[in-house]
C-alpha cells in the first residue's frame, strides 16, 4: 500500500494502485476542494496530473 497526502489539506489516502488513489482524490476534491477542480483550466489540470504522476512514483510502500 502507498500513502498519498492531498496537496491541499492534511487528508491522506492509502492505495495499491495509482488509478484507485486518483478516484479517491477526485471524490475528495469534489467534496472538499471543488473550487480547485472547477476553477482550473485544462492546462492547469495537466500540470497537476504531471505532478501527481511524479509524486506517486516517489511514494514509498507502507506496511498495513
Amino acid at each position: 500500500m502507498k500513502l498519498f497526502k492531498c496537496y491541499d489539506c492534511a487528508e491522506s489516502f492509502k492505495s495499491e494502485s495509482k488509478d484507485e488513489v486518483l478516484i479517491m482524490l477526485f471524490n475528495h476534491y469534489m467534496k472538499s476542494h471543488k473550487e480547485i477542480i472547477t476553477n482550473n483550466s485544462e492546462a492547469e489540470k495537466l500540470v497537476w496530473m504531471d505532478t501527481f504522476d511524479s509524486d506517486w512514483a516517489k511514494v514509498h510502500e507502507t506496511t498495513g
